[in-house]
C-alpha cells in the first residue's frame, strides 16, 4: 500500500485509512481512498466503495455509523439510505460514497477526480 500524502499522517487521514479497512473487512468491494483537498475546498479526502446487493449497503451504513464516532469523526449528513444505491456520508474533510454496483459504473465519481492522489484497497 502506497502512502497518498506521506509518512506523517493527518488525523482525517488516518481516520480515512481506517474506515477503508473496515469497509474491507466489511465486504465492500473496490474500496478507493482519494485525497480531493487539493481539489476542493469542502472536503480532503473521498472514499469510494461498492455494495454487493442492498442488505450489503444497509450493512455497509450501519458500520459507518458504528465506526465514525469510533474514530472520533461526526457524521453532519447521510444522503440515500432510502434508494441504497448511492448512499453519501459527510463527516466535513471526509466523504464516503456507497454505490451499488450499477450506480457506481453510471455515475464514474473517481473518474471525475482522475487528477487527484488515490490508494486502493484491494478485495480479498
Amino acid at each position: 500500500m502506497q502512502d497518498i500524502i506521506g509518512k506523517d499522517e493527518s488525523g482525517f487521514e488516518a481516520a480515512a485509512r481506517k474506515t477503508c479497512e473496515g469497509l474491507r473487512e466489511q465486504g465492500a468491494q473496490e474500496v478507493l481512498l482519494i485525497a480531493v483537498g487539493e481539489l476542493l475546498s469542502y472536503a480532503d479526502y473521498f472514499i469510494v466503495g461498492t455494495g454487493l446487493s442492498r442488505p450489503h449497503l444497509k450493512a455497509l451504513a450501519r458500520f459507518m455509523h458504528d465506526i465514525a464516532p469510533e474514530l472520533g469523526l461526526r457524521i453532519n449528513h447521510v444522503e440515500g439510505l432510502e434508494g441504497m444505491r448511492w448512499i453519501v456520508f459527510d463527516m466535513g474533510a471526509l466523504v464516503v460514497h456507497l454505490f451499488s454496483q450499477k450506480a457506481r459504473t453510471f455515475y464514474g465519481l473517481e473518474e471525475l477526480w482522475s487528477d487527484a492522489r488515490r490508494e486502493t484497497f484491494p478485495d480479498s
